[in-house]
């Protein structure tokens, strides 16, 4: 659903066609102030228009609009997760043939909490999967705190601290089992 400025509009939609997943693209300043509340408003996902947003938050275009979308695309991330939906993907790379400009925007969008990106080519296709995908530290990591946490929780401990002096406990259980879903998930390592 474009252009969603708040939750009624995601319930207007509702209304008019009940039993439907709904996406909404949030592509204005007010809906970047409402992104909790449309997250809240029933929809399975959220997401950031950001050609419209750029234009009305007067940004430039391309790369050089990063530094003025960075909050708002951290404050759909965060809207998503306190809502309780899943992680949102970036906004469409517009430069089909810039990969390595794709790839760093990808990498900065990982780095916010994005689960992956929209594409509008299917060259973007890979850059895409392997940006968002884990690294294989990444994933022993993942394994190795939810083992040890798990252990701690047996010996009712709660807590471990790694030889390398990292401290871990059940709150960092969620981002790990992440990491492990997602790439349990990826068909294009097996």
């Amino acid at each position: 659903m474009p252009k969603v400025h708040a939750a009624e509009d995601v319930e207007r939609a509702q209304e008019l066609l009940p039993g439907r997943h709904w996406h909404a693209l949030i592509e204005s300043p007010l809906g970047v102030e409402n992104a909790f509340a449309i997250a809240q408003a029933g929809v399975s996902s959220i997401g950031l228009g950001e050609a419209d947003l750029c234009s009305a938050l007067g940004l430039p275009p391309g790369l050089e609009a990063n530094f003025g979308l960075a909050w708002a695309r951290s404050r759909i991330v965060n809207a998503a997760a306190a809502a309780g939906i899943v992680p949102p993907l970036m906004s469409v790379f517009t430069n089909v043939r810039d990969s390595e400009g794709l790839r760093a925007s990808c990498t900065k969008g990982r780095m916010l909490g994005f689960l992956g990106r929209a594409a509008i080519h299917p060259s973007q296709l890979a850059p895409i999967r392997e940006s968002f995908a884990p690294s294989t530290e990444e994933v022993v990591r993942a394994r190795e705190t939810l083992t040890r946490v798990g252990e701690a929780a047996a010996d009712s401990s709660g807590t471990v601290v790694l030889p390398d002096g990292s401290f871990l406990d059940a709150a960092m259980v969620e981002g790990a089992k992440r990491i492990v879903a997602i790439n349990d998930s990826l068909t294009f390592r097996k």
